[in-house]
Parts: structure tokens; C-alpha cells; sequence
């Protein structure tokens, strides 16, 4: 008999798209699938809707709890499963026509698969040319930052776990961090699983923010966070050259761009924005990483890079406030 997977969708507060979302279930060429809807004690009419979109198809299971985090929530929805294998999908996102065939056609050499995914409505594509087996997770590590670099790794949605292997290992999404996660848990998985397996096929498709909804979002934590990702990484692959180079570049990028946020945010006094960037730019933890990161493998232009070298918080935000009123003047 044909393998059953189960799909988990954390659903809080995502009246306006979590019919489309389903929809792209119902209309699989694949038709052995539950579908476990999780309401996270959302506050408009998603719950009523997850209810509705459960009858007449008895796939489909409606469950609702009380608000605790998406992590806590696909936690719960992994109690609930039933298949063979588990895909998460997010409540604003859809699945390709053929993703469940596809998955199907190629899970049966490995324990972990990972496809490519599109966004929407703006169309940029995430996959691999080719695809690749690894016998054990070790393997992936020369093709670490490729894989990183197309944003195939991190995130838990482009990925069909074995039930087994979480079962067995006693996996569970962290609840004590609201931002990376996913990563905390695929790293965990892929030390547990057997044989990894990477195709091209893009079977998923992921709803992107506008970089100015982004752009207004920052975390006073986000350098601890950051911190414990990168380490995480490190720690997982033995402290590779090749995977630590590739995350003492991202761990670098992503506080500088963090910083840019800050510069620009609205909400905060200039007093608070130096302060963020001040311990931010000045720790020594950020510093020794810094110095470890090819020039060329840096986001940002020379002033910019020359000021977080200096460790001067007011140089960097004149820059970035300086680029940003340039950007202005030339649109």
C-alpha cells in the first residue's frame, strides 16, 4: 500500500489565506494524506474555518488549542500524526499540484528528503541542479554552503521527515525560542536520520513578505539568538573549516543588516538606536568573528565594514542613515 503522509499546518490568526492553502491539499495527484489543522488560539475566524474545511473529508482533522507558539504547535500536530512521514506546511503558503507524487517517487532510498520551493508574488526559485544522496549528514558538508546559500537548510517546510526517526529520537520543536527553530530541529533530525536525499524538483510554494514589512521587525535579542544558531551549526558538523566559514559570513551579515533595521526604525529614540548597535558592533564575541570573514563574502560597502571594524556605532548609523536618504533621492 501506497505510503501515507501526514501534512501539519500551525494555523493562528490566517483567516484570509488558509483556504488556498488547504485547497492545494485537496487538489493533490496524491490522494493517501491526512491533513492536521492546528489553531493556535487564533482570535479572528480561522478556527470556524479550519472546522468547516474538515467536513466531508474525513483526511482532514481540526484541532484547536490554546496560544503557545508555532513551535509548540507543530509539537502538537506531531502527536496527532498518524502517516509514515510528516510535511509541514505554513498556514499562508501552497503545495505544487504534484508535490505529494513527487514525494513519493523518492523517499524510498532515504530518510530525510529536501526539494526546492518558489516565493510568491514575487517568483524567485530555491533548488539544486542536480540531485544528491548522502549516506550520513557528515557528507553534506562540502555542499554546506550551496545548499545554504539557497536557503534549502534552514527553514522546516521544504522537507518530509520519517515519523520513525522523530518518534525513535524523541524530537521536538524547541518552545524557548521564537526564532530559529526550524533550524534547531532539522539539525537534530538530520544527526538522527540514516540517508538525506536533495532533489531539484520545486514542489513548494512560500509566501514572501515585501522587504518593507521586513524591514520594520528586529529583536533586542537577535545577537544571542544569532549566537546560539551559529554555534549550533558549528556543532553539529564538528566545527568544520567549511561549514564555520559559512556561518561566521552569516552570523556577520545578518547583525550588520540587523543594525540597518535599527537605523531606520521608526519607533525607537536615537539614544536606544546606539545603544542596540553599541553592544551589538563593540562585543568582543561579534568582533572575533568579524575579523574571521573574507571581505568579499560581505554584504556591505567598505564604510560600512570600516565602521563595524572600528567598532564605531555613530559612523555606522551616519552611513546607513546617509544611504538610505540617497536611496530616497534616486527612486
Amino acid at each position: 500500500m501506497a505510503c501515507k503522509i501526514s501534512i501539519i499546518i500551525p494555523a493562528f490568526n490566517c483567516e484570509k489565506v488558509i483556504d488556498n492553502t488547504v485547497k492545494s491539499i485537496i487538489f493533490q495527484d496524491y490522494s493517501n494524506w491526512e491533513l492536521i489543522l492546528v489553531d493556535d488560539g487564533s482570535t479572528d475566524s480561522t478556527r470556524q474555518l479550519c472546522d468547516e474545511l474538515s467536513f466531508g473529508d474525513k483526511r482532514i482533522r481540526s484541532f484547536q488549542k490554546e496560544n503557545s507558539g508555532v513551535s509548540d504547535t507543530r509539537n502538537y500536530g506531531l502527536r496527532k500524526a498518524t502517516g509514515e512521514w510528516i510535511l509541514f506546511v505554513d498556514s499562508d503558503d501552497e503545495l505544487k499540484k504534484e508535490a505529494l507524487s513527487i514525494i513519493v517517487e523518492n523517499i524510498t532510498d532515504c530518510e530525510w528528503l529536501i526539494f526546492g520551493y518558489e516565493t510568491f508574488p514575487e517568483k524567485t526559485i530555491h533548488t539544486v541542479k542536480v540531485p544528491s544522496v548522502y549516506k550520513t549528514y557528515q557528507k553534506i558538508i562540502p555542499d554546506y554552503s550551496a545548499l545554504n546559500t539557497l536557503q534549502l537548510f534552514n527553514v522546516p517546510w521544504n522537507k518530509v521527515f520519517k515519523r520513525k526517526v522523530i518518534i525513535n529520537s524523541k524530537l521536538q520543536y524547541p518552545t524557548d525560542l521564537s526564532l530559529g527553530e526550524d533550524l534547531l530541529f532539522n539539525l537534530s533530525y538530520m544527526k538522527a536520520c540514516k540517508q538525506i536525499k536533495v532533489i531539484p524538483d520545486i514542489l513548494y510554494r512560500y509566501r514572501q513578505e515585501s522587504d518593507a514589512s521586513l524591514s520594520a521587525i528586529f529583536r533586542k535579542d537577535i545577537f544571542d539568538v544569532q549566537r546560539i544558531l551559529k554555534e549550533a551549526v558549528d556543532n553539529a558538523f564538528g566545527h568544520s573549516y567549511l561549514v564555520e566559514k559559512e556561518t561566521r559570513k552569516d552570523f556577520v551579515n545578518y547583525l550588520i543588516n540587523e543594525v540597518k533595521k535599527v537605523v531606520l526604525n521608526k519607533k525607537l529614540c536615537l539614544k536606544d538606536k546606539i545603544s542596540l548597535v553599541t553592544g551589538w558592533i563593540q562585543n568582543d564575541y561579534f568582533q572575533s568573528v568579524f575579523r574571521l570573514v573574507d571581505m568579499k563574502d560581505m554584504n556591505f560597502g567598505w564604510d560600512i565594514i570600516f565602521a563595524a571594524k572600528h567598532r564605531q556605532a555613530w559612523l555606522m548609523y551616519f552611513f546607513f542613515l546617509m544611504h538610505h536618504r540617497s536611496s530616497i533621492l534616486h527612486r
